[in-house]
């Protein structure tokens, strides 16, 4: 079955659907340097799991997920689909 699809074609999803809109990730100025090279990466302060501002955005980004799930009938497509994944995965007890 084509749940996805189905699901794409009954709820088009877009920015006006949703009556909050996701956080904006800040920026923060880093420069990798690495073989000579330097390269920009504004995202690297996230990689501090320990940071509280790390914290504060990615609950954040859980409540804007929560809120869409709660808005649309994501919470059902994804249950479907999961189900679906798990029913074409082969399971043995071999690694």
């Amino acid at each position: 079955s084509n749940t996805f699809s189905n699901f794409l074609f009954r709820y088009p999803v877009g920015i006006a659907m949703f009556s909050k809109l996701a956080p904006t990730c800040p920026m923060k100025p880093f420069i990798h340097e690495s073989h000579k090279e330097k390269r920009e990466d504004p995202y690297f302060w996230l990689r501090d799991k320990k940071n509280p501002d790390v914290l504060a955005y990615l609950e954040e980004e859980n409540n804007y997920a929560d809120h869409i799930f709660k808005e649309t009938p994501m919470e059902k497509l994804t249950e479907t689909c999961y189900k679906e994944f798990l029913s074409r995965i082969k399971e043995t007890d071999e690694t």
